[in-house]
């Protein structure tokens, strides 16, 4: 799941969706580091972005870091 961020933000609203069934309010955070085709690991997700509060959406999203240069 690391290397798909729409899944991390779907499980993030899962977790904030139980929370709230039973009446509580969190914040979800992912810290997710990746690798693609043998290029350094790097960070994918802004740690500091409350992915409970993110909203599904096409384009680009202001808490995904861009790839690395090579």
């Amino acid at each position: 799941m690391t290397t798909q961020p729409d899944l991390i933000l779907a499980t993030a609203h899962i977790i904030r969706d139980h929370h709230a069934a039973h009446g509580r309010q969190v914040t979800v955070r992912a810290e997710a580091i990746v690798s693609v085709n043998g290029r350094a690991s790097h960070r994918l997700i802004d740690p500091e972005v409350d992915l409970a509060s993110e909203h599904h959406r096409i384009g680009a999203k202001s808490w995904l870091f861009p790839p690395p240069d090579r």
